[in-house]
C-alpha cells in the first residue's frame, strides 16, 4: 500500500511540473500567475488565513466530544407555539441570528471578532486607519429593540400573520440516563410590540 501511494505521488509531481513547464514555455503570463498563486496560497496557509475554496485542517480535525447535556429553544407567537414549518435556511437565520445576539449582548454589542481585528490590524496600520477599519468592522448599534423589530418582522414573515408578541424559552435538555427536560434551568425572552 505504502508502495502505491509512493508511486502516485511521484506521477503526481511528475505531472504538476510537466503542466507547470509546458505553461512556461507556451504562455508565461499565466506561469507566473498559477506560481504566484501557490506562493500565495502557500503564505495564507502558513498565516493561518482562511480563503475560499481552501480550508485549513485544525477547522475539521478536532474532535467532537459528546455531552449529555443540550439546549430546545421554543418561540410562542401571540400566546401561541409558533409550529411553522421552517426550511434550513428559514430556521438557521432565525436560530442563528438569535444565538449570534445574544453572543453580541453578552459582549456588550461588540462583534465577537473584535479580538481578532485588532490582532490582524493593530499595529500594523496607521492609528487613523486602525480605528476606521475597526469601528467599520465592528457593530455596536444593534440594541434589543432594534433586533426584536427584525426577529418580529421574519417571524411575521414565517408565520403569514402579524405577530404582535412573542416569546423564546430556551430549555436545558439533559439526554443520559434518559431524556428529560430540566423545566427549572430555562431561559425566557418576552417581547410585546405596542400597537
Amino acid at each position: 500500500m505504502i508502495g502505491f501511494l509512493c508511486i502516485l505521488l511521484r506521477l503526481l509531481k511528475f505531472f504538476l511540473f510537466m503542466f507547470l513547464k509546458t505553461l512556461y514555455y507556451k504562455w508565461k503570463p499565466v506561469f507566473f500567475l498559477v506560481i504566484a498563486f501557490i506562493f500565495l496560497q502557500a503564505f495564507f496557509m502558513y498565516k493561518a488565513v482562511e480563503t475560499t475554496p481552501f480550508f485549513l485542517s485544525f477547522m475539521y480535525s478536532t474532535k467532537i466530544s459528546s455531552s449529555d447535556t443540550s439546549f430546545k429553544t421554543t418561540i410562542y407567537a401571540n400566546n401561541k407555539k409558533f409550529a411553522g414549518q421552517l426550511t434550513n435556511r428559514e430556521g438557521e437565520i432565525l436560530m442563528g441570528s438569535f444565538v449570534y445576539f445574544n453572543q453580541l449582548k453578552q459582549n456588550r454589542f461588540f462583534a465577537t471578532d473584535s479580538t481578532s481585528i485588532a490582532q490582524r490590524f493593530k499595529n500594523k496600520l496607521p492609528q487613523n486607519i486602525y480605528n476606521t477599519v475597526y469601528k467599520r468592522l465592528t457593530n455596536t448599534s444593534v440594541t434589543d429593540s432594534v433586533y426584536f423589530n427584525w426577529f418580529k418582522k421574519y417571524l411575521s414573515q414565517l408565520a403569514g400573520e402579524t405577530i404582535d408578541s412573542f416569546s423564546i424559552v430556551t430549555s436545558t435538555v439533559v439526554w443520559q440516563p434518559s431524556y428529560h427536560e430540566l423545566n427549572d434551568t430555562f431561559s425566557l425572552v418576552k417581547y410585546v410590540f405596542s400597537k
